[in-house]
């Protein structure tokens, strides 16, 4: 077993390590080559078909596997005969091998199951008056935009844009949304939806990487300093410089009128929050009290936050603590 060993650091040396550093394995980078014409092109890293390489041994003997990212041709057996590899060497196509973030918590990818739904972020875990946890999230994330059917529709995290999969990563049910009234002309005041986690062991309260939420605070004043945690652009600051009523498109189709929403000016160039990033909980900075959750974005630094207080009226629940 200690040689199979040896061979899978000696492979995955050349696969993995060497194409990200290939000035510093130049020796391991230049056999790369040698054996696999096409290794060139994988020290760009994102291109590279192997994410990793693994040993086993079974009924059928020792060997070491190939893990790759998507269906490729990748020749083998000439890779283990220049590496003088004495082990029957297979692939395995997993796709990416990302973090299963399990607790679940406000931060995280999150994604509807339902027809039309998006990807966007958990907020955070909230309790109804029973004590039941519940999953804060957005109509057009978590309900496919008034489509999804509560008690039905499942949601999975990390959402199917994060590479989620469905039954493998479902995380619970579609237990309530607010509808959102289309068509640009009825006002609606926020894009909420809960979900109900089928283990309570799966969520866990407070924001990834942020901690604990210390209450419920606004509403927001202007130049008030807040902070969010979204899947795609992760930790961010910023600054309320609005208050706004607005249109919002929703599902690249549909058109929806806000009232009295919140406008947040990100201190980075790229702004408060990306697509992806609905959902997030906005909290003050310092301070980490709850005060919205990210609904839109803007081709400038703005991002559209949904005050926090109708949200959990809505839904007659509090923020978990």
């Amino acid at each position: 077993m200690a040689e199979l060993d040896d061979g899978r650091r000696q492979m995955s040396d050349a696969l993995l390590r060497a194409p990200r550093r290939p000035h510093r394995m130049m020796s391991l980078w230049l056999t790369l080559q040698a054996t696999l014409p096409e290794a060139p092109h994988w020290h760009r890293g994102a291109t590279s078909p192997v994410v990793g390489v693994a040993s086993t041994s079974g009924t059928d003997g020792e060997r070491l596997v190939v893990l790759l990212r998507e269906p490729q041709q990748v020749d083998l057996e000439r890779l283990r005969r220049g590496m003088d590899i004495p082990f029957p060497v297979d692939s395995l196509v997993t796709g990416p091998i990302r973090a299963a973030a399990r607790p679940a918590q406000g931060g995280d990818s999150l994604s509807g199951d339902a027809q039309g739904g998006d990807t966007g972020t958990l907020g955070c875990l909230v309790h109804t008056a029973t004590g039941d946890a519940l999953v804060l999230g957005c109509n057009h994330t978590l309900a496919a935009i008034n489509r999804a059917l509560v008690g039905s529709d499942t949601v999975r995290q990390p959402g199917a844009g994060d590479g989620g999969t469905n039954p493998m990563d479902t995380l619970g049910m579609l237990m309530d949304f607010e509808p959102l009234r289309l068509g640009g002309y009825h006002p609606n005041h926020i894009d909420a939806a809960v979900a109900a986690p089928s283990n309570a062991a799966d969520v866990v309260a407070g924001i990834r990487g942020i901690g604990t939420i210390a209450g419920v605070g606004g509403p927001l004043t202007y130049g008030a300093r807040v902070q969010k945690v979204g899947w795609q652009t992760a930790r961010t600051i910023g600054t309320c410089r609005q208050v706004t009523n607005l249109v919002l498109e929703v599902g690249g189709v549909d058109e929806a009128l806000f009232h009295d929403q919140y406008g947040i000016e990100g201190d980075n160039p790229s702004g408060f929050a990306q697509g992806g990033d609905s959902g997030a909980a906005v909290l003050t900075y310092p301070g980490n009290e709850l005060v919205g959750i990210v609904i839109g974005v803007t081709g400038l630094r703005l991002a559209i936050v949904c005050p926090i207080r109708p949200v959990l009226d809505a839904f007659k629940v509090t923020v978990a603590r």
